[in-house]
């Protein structure tokens, strides 16, 4: 199913309905929550149509990646903000965009072509190294692929119910099968009628045509052509609870790792079409995934869960992180150490599968959300904004973090 973006019962249900209607208890509460969400619905239409406003500080508000496309720095972060800088951080300017939903990723496939994604289901899109964008998809063209997805699946479920041939295969639970797509269809009804709600919480793109957006409730959608249009995966994760995808990381020969909340784990051999739920090691949130250059794949998460794999995610095996605070974040600096970044701000180093991690200092501890080394510098983009740190000699000491703050990342 492709859409053009140009012009178990009971417990699952609850558990769904919960979650989509957390943020509009207190309204509830006040028996005023037709207006409220009258108001919720509009104020997300404004923020989609509406640029952000230009500000001289704006690179010290809340930015949330940060990535290189050429020579180019590109970050983006809260109110929509997109900043980039041609002279190594020096100056910043800001992009010319046309929404103001938070961003909470970003990635070039080249020097000119780019990708961002956020809040209210929001892709954008740049030709020119990130001057200036334009918008592919938003929330409500998401749930209408979503919704249309999910109308197939329950019709061809309908059929498979039917069938009493002999051909029909007796290990299958064509019930329960049955059953849960009558619930997804129900469960992407009511996002409908709800408006773009859902936040986009990660991205990769192979190339200039093919990427994969993915986001909370289960999210992920594919484009082949640069984003004009997207589609579901022919074999999408397997998620009756539509539990939150968080980060999706491309580990080598046409293999992806998709990590998420509540241990959801797959793996895709051909690029993000089949998935495979792989066995998880551990059943708390997982917040990224990372090679490592012995090929072994690093996976962290809630309260400083970290595994690794050598058969790219068949199995896992416990590293200790050393830390009780949640890991977000990962980065590979020239020398090939791996680090990750803590909640608490705390810094953790790897240097392969057979080594220890190891806590590392850094002079900031407030929460960072993502960084990236260029020309002997560390870029550092979080809560405070921008900023630039030397790397010394010795990079094995230095750390960067990439905080993705995400919806529901503490809740279990």
């Amino acid at each position: 199913m492709v859409i053009s973006t140009s012009p178990k019962q009971g417990a699952l249900r609850a558990l769904y309905l919960s979650r989509r209607t957390s943020l509009t208890l207190g309204s509830l509460i006040l028996g005023c929550i037709l207006a409220t969400h009258s108001l919720a619905r509009d104020a997300t239409k404004d923020r989609l149509w509406m640029p952000p406003l230009t500000s001289q500080i704006a690179q010290q508000s809340l930015m949330l990646d940060i990535t290189q496309a050429g020579d180019r720095l590109v970050a983006v972060g809260d109110r929509g903000y997109i900043l980039f800088s041609d002279d190594l951080g020096e100056t910043w300017q800001q992009a010319n965009s046309p929404s103001s939903s938070t961003l909470t990723a970003i990635t070039f496939a080249n020097n000119k072509q780019g990708w961002t994604i956020g809040h209210d289901g929001i892709v954008l899109t740049s030709n020119d190294g990130g001057t200036n964008w334009k918008k592919q998809l938003d929330g409500n063209q998401i749930n209408e692929i979503l919704l249309i997805s999910a109308q197939i699946n329950f019709l061809k479920a309908q059929e498979l119910a039917k069938d009493t041939t002999k051909n029909a295969d007796p290990e299958i639970d064509t019930s329960l099968i049955l059953e849960e797509a009558e619930i997804s269809l129900e469960d992407l009804q009511i996002a409908q009628e709800e408006g773009p709600t859902t936040p986009l919480l990660d991205l990769w793109f192979k190339d200039a045509n093919y990427g994969i957006i993915v986001g909370a409730y289960g999210t992920l959608l594919i484009t082949e052509d640069a984003g004009e249009n997207w589609s579901t995966p022919t074999a999408p994760p397997i998620n009756p609870d539509r539990f939150h995808l968080n980060a999706i990381t491309y580990v080598g020969n046409n293999t992806l790792i998709l990590a998420g909340e509540a241990g959801s784990l797959y793996r895709s051999q051909d690029n993000g079409q089949h998935w495979e739920t792989i066995e998880s090691p551990y059943n708390g949130s997982f917040f990224g995934v990372a090679q490592q250059p012995d090929r072994s794949i690093i996976l962290f998460g809630l309260r400083g869960n970290t595994f690794v794999s050598n058969d790219q995610g068949m199995s896992w095996k416990t590293q200790k992180s050393n830390t009780q605070a949640s890991l977000f974040a990962s980065t590979q600096l020239p020398n090939g150490t791996t680090l990750l970044g803590a909640a608490n701000g705390q810094l953790i180093s790897s240097q392969g599968n057979h080594q220890p991690l190891s806590i590392l200092k850094q002079k900031e501890s407030r929460p960072i959300s993502a960084m990236i080394a260029m020309q002997n510098q560390l870029f550092i983009v979080g809560a405070g904004g921008i900023s630039t740190q030397q790397l010394p000699h010795d990079t094995n000491v230095v750390a960067a973090t990439k905080t993705l703050y995400k919806l529901e990342q503490e809740a279990l």
